[in-house]
């Protein structure tokens, strides 16, 4: 078989052929990345007994004893803030505590709260007054004793008053007032959502004035992780990559790798997230973990039976299902254990590797034996 400068044909008709396979010129070394395919319909696929695995991720290096600190996403977090300016008179809740959204937090006395509902109970004189002339009007107009003009002022009149209405109503709600129910000059700041109590930062008699942050409020499921890497071990971890946390033996997986160093500690951030579902981890506690590197050339490290392994021109491969049948995927073996072979190789964690038949594939593709397709 000619080597140099020439493309590689295969010596079966029908069943295995070339992709763009091309060798160096002047040299007998095949490129690494060559690409062929085999391919077979689902009867030979039967009759040759072929069956495939999915490949085991496996990590090459994996650094331990990490720092890593827990927080919480910023979608997650909410300010509670003083609606209007006023005196705390109760705090109903402490920090840890679980909340329910709509559960009262602080009891407020403010002025405003008094220049709100009368500000309300004109709206609603101002509606009804209108809703009065608007009907008349309506009335005096189908009988032909006013003039259209008129007719639509008080029916815009009568929209504006509605407006006027649902505004006052808007503010009484965002203000923790319910109407005019409640001691006068009361009002009650709730919970936006359900959450867990981070951080108090007032007490009763304290004066406020208003949007001053009163409670913090998160929810602490999902969380971060929040992981300091050296940079040159942060261009080894691959978003998706699987975290293990040592405190409680939880998983977390990578979304984000920051792009920039933090001037303090010339460390890059490497961000995780990881269900909290029984809310063992607390935000702002500092964890180990443990976290696999990716090869140098990017491609991942994985665990496969060593019958999956064979030789194609002198060179390690597997055989990969794809829509048509196998395509050849060169592979670099790092360790074997006889009965399984940890190799680096650019596979996805739902590839299907052949695992018994690859010897008939490497036959086929060798022209061995080989027959041609009906």
């Amino acid at each position: 078989m000619a080597l140099a400068g020439t493309a590689l044909v295969l010596a079966t008709t029908g069943l295995a052929e070339p992709v763009g396979l091309r060798f160096a010129g002047g040299t007998a070394q095949a490129a690494e990345q060559a690409v062929r395919r085999v391919k077979l319909d689902e009867r030979q696929i039967a009759g040759l007994g072929l069956q495939t695995v999915v490949p085991r991720s496996a990590a090459q290096s994996v650094l331990t004893d990490l720092p890593a600190r827990a927080v919480v996403p910023p979608s997650q977090l909410h300010v509670v803030s003083a609606p209007l300016a006023g005196v705390i008179t109760q705090v109903a809740v402490s920090p840890s505590q679980m909340v329910r959204a709509g559960q009262v937090l602080v009891q407020m006395a403010s002025p405003a709260v008094a220049e709100l509902r009368r500000g309300a109970s004109q709206a609603a004189i101002q509606l009804a007054l209108a809703e009065r002339t608007a009907r008349r009007d309506q009335q005096l107009f189908e009988e032909g004793l006013i003039a259209e003009s008129r007719h639509r002022a008080s029916q815009s009149a009568l929209a504006e008053s509605r407006l006027q209405q649902a505004e006052r109503r808007e503010a009484l709600k965002l203000a923790g007032v319910a109407g005019s129910a409640g001691v006068q000059g009361s009002l009650s700041v709730r919970a936006p959502i359900d959450g867990t109590i981070l951080e108090l930062t007032t007490s009763p008699s304290s004066r406020v004035e208003a949007s001053t942050p009163l409670v913090r409020i998160a929810q602490t499921d999902p969380l971060w992780l929040e992981i300091q890497m050296l940079p040159r071990d942060a261009a080894k971890v691959a978003v998706g990559t699987v975290v293990s946390i040592k405190e409680n033996e939880a998983l977390a997986k990578v979304f984000a790798v920051s792009g920039e160093l933090a001037p303090d500690t010339q460390t890059v951030l490497v961000r995780a997230q990881f269900a909290n579902v029984r809310r063992l981890i607390r935000p702002g506690q500092f964890l180990s973990v443990s976290v696999p590197l990716t090869q140098d050339d990017g491609t991942g490290l994985w665990q496969l039976p060593t019958s999956a392994i064979v030789r194609v021109d002198d060179k390690p491969v597997v055989f990969v299902r794809d829509a048509t049948g196998y395509r050849i995927l060169p592979v670099q073996v790092r360790e074997s254990t006889g009965i399984d072979s940890y190799v680096a190789a650019a596979l996805a964690v739902d590839s299907a590797v052949v695992s018994i038949g690859a010897g008939a594939l490497k036959a086929i593709v060798s022209g061995v034996g080989a027959t041609a397709s009906p």
